[in-house]
Formats: structure tokens, sequence, C-alpha cells
């Protein structure tokens, strides 16, 4: 069998691992095939202080998914993964290039990362972006990975646990919805929340204060290169969270301000963590 090939849409850095340059990574280091069109090439995050530039027009973005198509390179994709957009033009660019893959391949998945913002700074997208997201990329979704407060943005209001979490990802969305960065009971923890139609998974592990930047990018990548190669949305929940859990062990321990992600394909797989657990 040929490697699972993926189309992942985001933004990219010269320096680090966040967007497409920690997916891609998480991606390959699951033995999948990568076609990654970036929305805006960044020199560092923002973290870092200001950033040099380069947003990609959205008829640039158009114009590597046609001559791609015409190559045949998009006969096969099995997955498409957004995550990061500057614009709604782009946002409508991604669209159409769902609708193709999926014409291609109708078994083709679309996994949507809604990239809107976070407790801390709030939204950080443009406006008309987010309302692009929720409005144009949600309902053409299968499978949905907010953290939790973009699950909130994308609700229009505040869940205060996991019920009512588990409850408002069945009743608004049509689509498994994977939530990380949950609270739990625990304050030293925090989770990533799995929500299907009749059922719910959750892995947790340590908090840390100082993780660096791109955890959800690598997650997502982690989460769709595992349930590719595996075919369980349990068991890709609880590889992918056990190796952004080795991964940020090695980065915290080695004082790194970026992901350390040299190791990601050598982590035992499946790598040595609880196992996701019903809830």
């Amino acid at each position: 069998m040929p490697p699972p090939v993926v189309l992942s849409f985001s933004s990219q850095v010269a320096y680090g691992h966040v967007g497409n340059s920690a997916t891609i990574a998480a991606l390959h280091a699951t033995d999948c095939t990568v076609i990654d069109i970036p929305t805006i090439i960044l020199s560092s995050h923002p973290g870092h202080g200001p950033a040099a530039t380069l947003e990609i027009p959205a008829e640039k973005i158009d114009g590597f998914v046609d001559t791609l198509a015409g190559q045949g390179r998009l006969d096969n994709v099995a997955a498409v993964i957004s995550g990061y957009f500057c614009s709604p033009q782009q946002i409508a660019s991604v669209r159409k290039a769902v609708e193709l893959v999926k014409s291609k391949n109708p078994t083709a998945l679309y996994f949507c990362d809604p990239v809107i913002g976070d407790d801390l700074p709030g939204v950080y997208v443009p406006r008309l972006v987010a309302q692009a997201i929720k409005s144009d990329l949600i309902p053409i979704s299968d499978f949905i990975l907010p953290n939790l407060f973009e699950f909130q943005h994308l609700l229009g209001h505040k869940v205060s646990d996991l019920h009512q979490c588990i409850d408002a990802a069945r009743e608004n969305f049509k689509t498994p919805v994977l939530i990380t960065s949950m609270p739990v009971d625990d304050a030293t923890r925090c989770g990533n929340l799995l929500v299907l139609s009749d059922q719910a998974w959750l892995c947790t592990s340590p908090h840390l204060d100082k993780a660096p930047h791109g955890t959800g990018d690598l997650l997502t990548g982690l989460f769709v290169g595992n349930f590719l190669t595996v075919g369980s949305y349990e068991t890709a929940l609880s590889y992918a969270s056990g190796q952004l859990n080795a991964v940020l062990k090695i980065s915290v321990t080695a004082g790194s301000d970026e992901l350390v992600l040299s190791h990601l394909k050598n982590i035992p797989f499946p790598p040595d963590f609880p196992p996701a657990q019903p809830v």
C-alpha cells in the first residue's frame, strides 16, 4: 500500500515549528506523503517579536492547486487539512480545493483546524476570516479540531465542563470534534477531548505553563497521520497525545523556545502513554 497523501494549507515559518512547519513534520513521522501549500510565510512566529511576512494571494493558491491537479498529484489525496488563513479569499480557494479533491476521491476527508485565537490574546485573525471559517469551512468539514477558545467562539457561548462540551459538540456540529486545551478536574493536567456521535474519549497530560508554540498544529498532524494509518479515531487520539507529550518533554528539558522535533520519528509507536479513556 502506498502511503496516504495529505494536502495541507496553513502558515509556514522559516524558523521554528508552527503551522505547516509543525503539521508537515508530524505527517512525515506518521508515514504520510504531504503536499503543503502555505497561506503565509513568516520569518518566525510572532511570539519571537515582529516577523517578516509574505502573504500568499488567493489566486496563487488557486494556481498551485490547478497545476497540481493538472499533473494528477491530487487524484489520490486521502485527507485535506486547513489551518491559518489571512483572508476570506484564501478560504474560498481552499473550499474549492476541498471540493476538487473530493470529486476525484469521494472517500477523502477534510480536517478543519479553525485557527481563530486562544485564551491569550483572544481572537487574532481578521473578523471576516473568523466569520468565513464558521460559514464556509465548518459546514463542509468531516472533522473539526479547535482548541477550547475556538470551540466556544464557534458556539457563540462558553461551556464550563467536559459534559457540556460533549453535549454542545453533538448538538451544534454534524462531524466528530477534537477539542484541545481542555481543563480537567486535576488542575495540574489538561486534556484532549474527542467527541463522536455515540462516544467521547479523553487523553490528559501534565499542564505546562511555558510550552512552545505550535502544539495544536503538531497535534493536528499527528492525529490525522495516525488516523490514516491505523483507521481508528480513538487509537489516533491516544497515539497523537502520547507523541505530543513526548515532544513537549524533550522540548522543555532542552530549554527550547521551539518544539524539538528531531526525535519525533523515533518516539515509540505506540508511545508509552496512557490510552484514551471513555468519558
